[in-house]
């Protein structure tokens, strides 16, 4: 079997991003809001994956040998602002957990986040962005976790 890896974002730009906020019921259940589409309007975007190892070893080891313990990620998104409504920006405002899908050369990103963080700057040239920070959440689906997924598009 020969081995390949996925060449991220070469070739087309985003062609999908969705930010869709999440409300949680009394029975912890998430209920889907409505989604904002930004495709058009990202200026940036970067996933980030946090592995957290503990140094787990023999009493008579002197060899460090870490082992993962959690996982974690981080999603960042930058958006220019725009005249119209800012649907994103509004739901940021509003709500705390989010599903964001982003779509870039074929591969598709699903993340379920906890918004951390929005800020908002003005710059020259008509720059004015906002921009979304997202810490993963896990949901239970069904007895199974769920956390981000990247998939390959055939």
């Amino acid at each position: 079997m020969a081995a390949s890896i996925i060449e991220y974002l070469k070739g087309k730009h985003l062609t999908s991003v969705s930010i869709t906020p999440l409300t949680v019921g009394s029975a912890g259940a998430l209920t889907s809001g409505t989604a904002a589409t930004v495709a058009g309007q990202v200026r940036s975007f970067d996933v980030e994956s946090i592995v957290e190892t503990e140094d787990i070893r023999g009493l008579n080891s002197e060899n460090a040998n870490a082992d993962n313990i959690s996982y974690d990620a981080k999603l960042n998104l930058e958006i220019l602002l725009k005249k119209a409504a800012n649907t994103a920006m509004t739901n940021a405002m509003t709500y705390d957990r989010f599903l964001v899908a982003v779509v870039a050369s074929g591969i598709t990103t699903t993340f379920y986040g906890i918004l951390t963080s929005f800020s908002m700057g003005v710059q020259n040239r008509g720059g004015n962005t906002y921009r979304l920070s997202f810490t993963q959440f896990t949901p239970i689906d069904t007895g199974a976790e769920v956390g981000p997924t990247i998939v390959e598009s055939a």
